[in-house]
């Protein structure tokens, strides 16, 4: 008796997590007809932005072999609003971004880069700022 009622939980708790999971999908769904991308902001920090970097944690383990919530059907699902499985991070040394940045500086005369700047590498405007902080704070004593 004790046996059928820990499995039925089990089932219970299972169809509990598939109705999250498709009221989340539809949040999603809701997000992409609003924004065009499935890539949720970081910032605000939503639930809705940690369901989707669990689908992510998910598909990692799915491609390591080991167990994982997200079905073939789910897939299929997140593919219909074009979601990303795997982020990409594209990392470049130092030398790398300041090659992009004197390119960037021959091209438009100046190295006042646009955050979303494109040719010259993924995030460079981001990582002309990050410099200038550094700078700032290495000339105060603080880095």
């Amino acid at each position: 008796r004790a046996g059928k009622r820990h499995k039925y939980r089990r089932r219970a708790d299972a169809e509990k997590i598939d109705e999250s999971w498709d009221d989340y999908y539809q949040q999603l769904k809701q997000y992409f007809h609003e924004h065009d991308t499935s890539n949720v902001r970081t910032k605000p920090y939503t639930p809705l932005r940690g369901w989707v970097v669990k689908q992510r944690r998910e598909y990692e383990l799915l491609k390591e072999g080991k167990p994982s919530d997200l079905t073939a059907e789910r897939m299929a699902k997140l593919s219909e609003v074009k979601f990303t499985f795997a982020t990409q991070k594209v990392l470049y040394t130092f030398e790398e971004r300041l090659e992009q940045l004197k390119r960037y500086r021959e091209d438009h005369g100046h190295i006042v880069v646009p955050r979303f700047a494109k040719g010259y590498g993924q995030g460079l405007g981001k990582w002309v700022q990050q410099q200038r902080v550094k700078y700032k704070l290495n000339k105060k004593g603080n880095y």
